[in-house]
């Protein structure tokens, strides 16, 4: 697998043959027909050959050890995350409806999908991206009680990963409380899934930073807008691309990258913005404490309705509905 390329020439490094894969994506499944690698003093060592059988109690023994991650080669992430496609599905559809329990180790998966997004931006891992958000926005529409229940799925992280997750069941909910079915709530799904897929471009310097971005580095950071947008029409994946570029757009012109304004802005990207502002809130940050689901939405409402005009009031309103009808 290549970098991805945007229109403008940018290139993401290729980066070694190895690739990280977190302990927690790892399954005697997706494990048996690839080489692992393990990190020891700054050296690669051939762990498991491709082929041999990985047992459950040793993945949690790298765990209880300590081992964050492994590594495979490059060219096998897509036939390794197709597994946990298939995983994930099985997590979903294997009862007659999925509990929390289950439903949180999805999230756990689609976390560490979201990591290998950004880690290996490339066909094979925005196709099973979308993959993934189907099968999710097929349980939405099987599964009555499980859009009301996103809310109680959320990680609390500051990770780009957990942050792509959580803003992904976020829009899957919220798209399907606001009436979205069919090709259209798949959509929206994806969308929530791929709309930081740009944050692939961002030196890992600024997206890691602990601290307040300085004005160079938010310029540098407000640009996976347009690089998502790229990769998303590069990819052929142009009914998706406006939610990666739009999703930082205000109400009233001020926001970025275009500046665009009104009904110039489409409510699919206000959805994206409202689901990413609340993900925010309520996950941890270096700078705020996490907000309570209703102080979130009331200060969403104080700040970005009523002081500043970033977001359609009647959205605002009807996600305070979606906040209020969350229930275990």
């Amino acid at each position: 697998m290549g970098g991805t390329t945007s229109p403008g020439g940018l290139e993401k490094r290729e980066g070694p043959a190895l690739v990280k894969v977190p302990t927690d994506l790892l399954s005697v499944e997706n494990t048996a027909g690839v080489d692992l690698y393990i990190k020891v003093n700054g050296e690669m060592i051939l762990y498991k050959k491709g082929g041999s059988f990985l047992p459950r109690s040793r993945i949690e023994r790298l765990v209880r050890h300590g081992v964050r991650a492994l590594y495979i080669n490059r060219e096998v992430v897509g036939s390794f995350l197709a597994i946990t496609e298939r995983e994930i599905k099985a997590m979903l559809f294997s009862n007659s409806k999925p509990t929390i329990q289950s439903l949180k180790k999805v999230h756990a998966k689609v976390c560490d999908l979201a990591a290998s997004l950004i880690t290996v931006c490339s066909s094979e891992t925005i196709g099973l991206s979308v993959e993934v958000s189907n099968s999710i926005a097929y349980a939405m529409e099987s599964f009555e009680e499980l859009p009301s229940q996103v809310l109680f799925l959320l990680a609390k992280d500051i990770t780009t990963s957990v942050h792509i997750a959580n803003v992904h069941f976020l829009v899957a909910g919220f798209s399907y409380f606001l009436g979205y079915r069919d090709e259209e709530l798949r959509k929206m799904s994806s969308m929530g899934m791929l709309h930081d897929v740009g944050k692939a471009f961002v030196p890992d310097l600024i997206l890691k930073k602990p601290g307040k971005l300085n004005d160079e580095e938010f310029d540098e950071i407000k640009k996976h807008t347009v690089y998502g947008r790229d990769i998303l029409k590069n990819d052929g994946r142009d009914n998706f691309a406006f939610g990666a570029l739009y999703h930082h757009e205000n109400l009233d012109g001020t926001g970025y990258p275009m500046g665009i304004k009104g009904e110039e802005i489409p409510q699919e990207a206000f959805i994206i913005k409202v689901c990413d502002i609340y993900e925010a809130l309520t996950g941890y940050r270096t700078y705020h404490r996490p907000f309570k689901p209703f102080d979130a939405a009331k200060l969403m409402i104080e700040e970005f309705v009523q002081k500043k005009p970033a977001l359609p009031k009647d959205l605002m309103q009807g996600f305070i509905e979606f906040v209020g009808a969350a229930k275990m």
